[in-house]
């Protein structure tokens, strides 16, 4: 038998939220081709989370802060936020190259759903407005940690306006080919194992969702919430750090 997978993170809970670190590889929304794929509501199902509403979603590889509501009110409150742009979300992005500036805003026009590969691409005449403040947190020789703040909530915002600035997201296949993160890019003296082939530090996308702030759906009192790195993510940064120069 194939080992347990270790249960999904909760980062809160209370009557009216739920809000868990989701894992890389885990969709939000069931498979529309698969009913049978496991999705975020069905693993926390067998947590014990059978009546879960979403709020909003996150890339299938990308991990980090997910709010759910736990019952109708507190849907439409949660729903009311994400929808009138209240809800500040930071995301973490280890990223290929550097931005063109440390600090800028992307306020480029977006078209989802605009080519053979279904991606969303900048279109000045009919893409619809977004917005993306970036700042750079730290250098790793070729790759760059960059913090997202998005203020619009387009499909894919992030990783294209990543791509646009000039620094793609590591592992993104969709945007700018970022490639996988690799030691051999930062440590001199590295040598690969047996095998005679590296395996990557990450593979997959390299983009973490750190921290949800907002209000209350029921009591209006602001909440806020962080998201510790995954496991991969984490080691990536600590071998990093250690050998960049």
């Amino acid at each position: 038998m194939p080992p347990a997978k270790p249960a999904i993170a909760v980062l809160h809970e209370d009557d009216d939220i739920l809000v868990v670190n989701k894992p890389s590889g885990l969709s939000v929304t069931p498979d529309r081709h698969d009913a049978h794929r496991i999705h975020i509501r069905s693993e926390l199902a067998r947590q014990g989370y059978p009546e879960l509403m979403l709020v909003h979603r996150l890339d299938r590889d990308t991990s980090g802060a997910l709010i759910l509501a736990k019952h109708a009110e507190a849907h439409r409150q949660l729903n009311i936020q994400f929808s009138g742009h209240s809800v500040r979300k930071v995301y973490e992005a280890l990223c290929s190259g550097q931005p063109l500036q440390s600090e800028m805003n992307i306020t480029v026009a977006l078209r989802p759903d605009a080519d053979r590969q279904h991606r969303t691409l900048v279109d000045t005449r009919a893409g619809k407005p977004s917005e993306t403040h970036l700042k750079e947190l730290s250098r790793f020789g070729p790759y760059t940690l960059i913090q997202a703040e998005p203020k619009t909530g387009r499909t894919h915002q992030v990783r294209v306006h990543l791509w646009t600035a000039g620094a793609p997201i590591c592992g993104d296949e969709l945007y700018g080919q970022g490639g996988p993160v690799l030691l051999s890019a930062v440590k001199k003296s590295y040598r690969p194992g047996r095998s005679g082939v590296e395996k990557p530090l990450m593979e997959r996308l390299a983009l973490h969702a750190a921290s949800l702030t907002c209000a209350h759906p029921i009591s209006g009192d602001p909440i806020s919430f962080v998201a510790p790195h995954a496991h991969d993510f984490a080691v990536a940064l600590k071998q990093l750090s250690r050998y960049a120069r």
